[in-house]
């Protein structure tokens, strides 16, 4: 399972640690094969969310966007980070 490098280095920065021992990856592997979806513990404190939510007034944060409606893709938008 990958995740956002920039994410998680900010929080370990920030005094969160590592994380990986919060997620049974092999549980979540077999819940995605099995039925497409996983669930997990909460990975991120209601202050982290907040500080993250933050990080999206920032525009010099973030390369790049992409709307997911202008490709086909759903709804929602994608941020890359810049780093």
């Amino acid at each position: 399972m990958t995740l956002s490098v920039g994410l998680f280095d900010d929080l370990a920065a920030a005094g969160g640690g590592d994380r990986s021992d919060l997620i049974d990856c092999a549980a979540v592997r077999a819940s995605l094969e099995n039925d497409g979806i996983a669930l997990t513990p909460p990975l991120l404190s209601e202050a982290e969310c907040r500080e993250i939510r933050g990080w999206f007034a920032d525009a010099a944060r973030f390369r790049g966007t992409v709307v997911m409606q202008r490709h086909g893709f759903g709804r929602g938008v994608i941020f890359h980070e810049a780093r």
